[in-house]
């Protein structure tokens, strides 16, 4: 069987599109140990190796930045419409650039979460490209910077970007994109953790009896005030991606040493913003979930309405989030039934449409 290399370039915007990405990936070279991987992303290589269990050759650079946001849950428009603005300005220059990289990998195929530059220069090296995501930057930019001047323009060249892929795969939940004929919806891509809440214990130190709560805002950094958080006898909270303070109920999620899908895997709830690597694998390994509203992120309303199908869930405001108020919504999410878990099964689906596209 001759070598195939999959180029995968990937929008560092947090941790999301790595999170969805990844166990495709892995279980695609499970399946094919030939195929090389090559991953373009700016994100960290320490960061992507927590998700790619297989080996990979690291590129690091981005082509695409999502929405530059003022933390995980707030967009800044301006900064954002500005970015497109700019890279417009450059775009042959930039689909050259990528083009040049692809020359110097030489891949069998491109898959692509989900940047759009990458696309345009798979199509003029002529290899297959397919796009993988719940999302498309075309329709989160456009209801934020649709007023601007230059809007229309960026948001047709991202289309046309999307739209030259040979297949968009969309894992549920995503956003319904009706603008694009070259979808094809699979079920949910997600990580399932081990779940062994007395290890978890073992390691904080803590009481068999405790609660664990994992608070977790996604990659983009989110100040939170937790040292105002009220203490509540046998509840720990597990801080990541914030400052965490120095309480005896609060620890670093990183402090436990165990891989970040296991410790949330055991912990009695997350509270975390709508996201999709959050609420697809809060769903697939059964883990009740508290949401902070992210009012006018676009894919917000796809999500958290496929959540409350398939999950324990429940809504918190940004006022409880800061105040530490949210015993009330957690004992009342305890209370509810607990659905099973929701197999991952669009993760064999993606590969069988890489694998063709593979040939090989």
């Amino acid at each position: 069987m001759r070598a195939r290399t999959l180029y995968v370039a990937i929008t560092y915007h947090g941790y999301g599109h790595i999170a969805q990405t990844a166990p495709v990936v892995n279980a695609l070279c499970a399946r094919r140990p030939d195929v090389r991987v090559v991953v373009e992303s700016a994100a960290p290589r320490a960061v992507l190796s927590n998700h790619f269990h297989a080996p990979f050759e690291h590129v690091e650079c981005g082509t695409d930045f999502g929405m530059v946001m003022h933390d995980s849950l707030d967009v800044n428009a301006p900064a954002s419409h500005a970015r497109y603005l700019a890279q417009l300005a450059r775009w042959e220059e930039e689909i050259e650039a990528s083009l040049d990289r692809l020359r110097r990998h030489r891949p069998s195929l491109l898959l692509g979460n989900v940047p759009y530059i990458p696309l345009l220069a798979a199509r003029r090296y002529g290899c297959p490209a397919i796009a993988l995501c719940s999302l498309n930057w075309a329709e989160i930019y456009l209801p934020y910077c649709a007023p601007s001047p230059g809007a229309a323009e960026v948001h047709a060249r991202l289309l046309e970007a999307y739209a030259s892929a040979r297949a968009f795969i969309r894992p549920a939940p995503s956003m319904p994109m009706p603008t694009l004929a070259n979808t094809l919806a699979v079920g949910p891509v997600a990580r399932i953790g081990r779940r062994d809440p007395a290890r978890l214990k073992a390691r904080l130190g803590l009481a068999a009896g405790t609660r664990t709560v994992a608070v977790f805002m996604g990659g983009v950094p989110t100040p939170l005030p937790l040292a105002r958080w009220p203490r509540h006898a046998g509840v720990h909270w597990l801080v990541g991606g914030s400052d965490c303070p120095e309480r005896p109920d609060m620890s670093p999620l990183d402090r436990t040493g165990m891989p970040y899908i296991d410790v949330v895997t055991s912990c009695d709830a997350l509270i975390t913003k709508p996201g999709y690597g959050g609420f697809a694998e809060a769903a697939c390994n059964a883990i009740p979930v508290l949401y902070v509203e992210r009012e006018g992120w676009p894919e917000s309303p796809y999500l958290v309405t496929w959540l409350a199908r398939h999950a324990r869930c429940l809504v918190l405001d940004r006022a409880a989030l800061a105040t530490g108020a949210v015993m009330a919504r957690l004992r009342r999410l305890w209370a509810m039934p607990a659905p099973p878990a929701v197999p991952p099964g669009g993760i064999a689906e993606a590969v069988g449409h890489l694998e063709a596209a593979l040939g090989g």
